[in-house]
């Protein structure tokens, strides 16, 4: 029994190794700085409703996943910006796309999954 949860695990952690998701790594703070300033960052930092929905729209409302490269300009976590991607999002199924040149795997989750999950409404 030792021996088959051992290895249930080590599998587990093969997978989630191999496929890194790094959007938690963004920091939202400097998003928030950058697009919106820091006099608008106070006020943000102010009303938590705001404050959690950006923060939710910047690190959760899509996947960034390693993707083996070998010749890549390596993608920088933080300043990724999921505004210039927003077209692509579709209705009711996730957009996937690989980005080889830069080593990751983009998905945004549909819009019916936000809304399901928060309420965001417009930005």
């Amino acid at each position: 029994m030792r021996i088959y949860l051992f290895c249930l695990l080590f599998v587990g952690f093969q997978l989630s190794s191999k496929s890194q998701v790094l959007n938690s790594f963004i920091d939202i703070d400097s998003v928030i700085i950058r697009l919106y300033g820091p006099n608008e960052y106070l006020s943000i930092l102010q009303d938590s409703v705001k404050y959690n929905k950006i923060n939710y729209y910047f690190k959760h409302s899509f996947i960034i996943e390693k993707v083996p490269c070998t010749d890549c300009t390596k993608l920088d976590v933080n300043a990724f910006n999921v505004l210039p991607f927003e077209s692509l999002r579709q209705n009711t199924t996730r957009y996937v796309r690989v980005y080889d040149k830069y080593g990751f795997r983009l998905t945004l989750l549909a819009k019916n999954e936000l809304l399901s999950l928060l309420p965001i409404q417009e930005f």
